[in-house]
């Protein structure tokens, strides 16, 4: 579980980890707990976020890259981004930045609508 406590405002979200012919390490769990903070100030009430990572097979017994699908669950709809990489650090920023870019177009397309709005 990860919290921020600014202005005494709290803001919590459970993370679960999957992994599918994979192993998620201690070093990988804080590199997701550092770079989690970005989403939580970026969400609208942020509930959980789901991280499977798996392991690719380039088939013919050549291993391949690693995958990483991110799922943040909170009011709202469910965002979901994925990602390819050499590794499980480098799909993860990929799929963090993707999942960042939905909820930024989310938060411009709410802003917007409000903004249009006479009153």
């Amino acid at each position: 579980m990860v919290g921020r406590d600014a202005n005494h405002l709290e803001a919590v979200m459970d993370i679960n980890f999957v992994a599918r012919h994979s192993e998620v390490t201690d070093r990988f769990r804080n590199y997701v707990n550092e770079k989690v903070d970005k989403i939580i100030a970026l969400a609208e009430k942020p509930q959980e976020l789901d991280i499977t990572l798996s392991k690719h097979h380039g088939g013919k017994g050549l291993v391949g890259g690693d995958r990483v699908e991110l799922t943040l669950i909170g009011a709202g709809p469910v965002i979901r981004a994925e990602s390819d990489g050499e590794d499980k650090y480098a799909a993860f920023d990929l799929a963090l930045h993707r999942l960042q870019e939905r909820l930024d177009r989310k938060s411009t397309r709410l802003n917007s609508s409000h903004a249009n709005v006479s009153r």
